[in-house]
């Protein structure tokens, strides 16, 4: 799941870049580019916030199960529930890098 919402904030940052790039010079133009502009930033800015999310639930998740596996899995939960904190934060930077556009 995380890998996926991965991939699109790549395409979505990459669609962000097209249009910031593509300036016509005609006001029907511009209409266009300004209306994809802001479509490809919503999905920029949807797309980490969807990230949090996700890191946040499963962080819960590992909270839940964490009284009910056994010694030997409770370590891989663990590394589960720290790439989840890892992920919060990057979530968050890839949204503060959206906010001066």
């Amino acid at each position: 799941m995380l890998l996926e919402l991965m991939s699109k904030t790549r395409r979505a940052f990459a669609a962000l870049g097209r249009r910031k790039s593509n300036q016509g010079s005609r006001r029907e133009t511009r209409m266009i580019v300004n209306a994809a502009f802001g479509a490809a930033l919503l999905m920029c800015i949807r797309v980490p916030q969807s990230i949090g999310a996700a890191a946040a639930a499963i962080l819960d998740l590992c909270g839940t199960l964490a009284p009910m596996v056994n010694r030997y899995l409770l370590s891989d939960l663990a590394v589960c529930a720290e790439l989840s904190m890892a992920t919060g934060p990057c979530a968050a930077t890839t949204f503060m890098s959206i906010l001066p556009m």
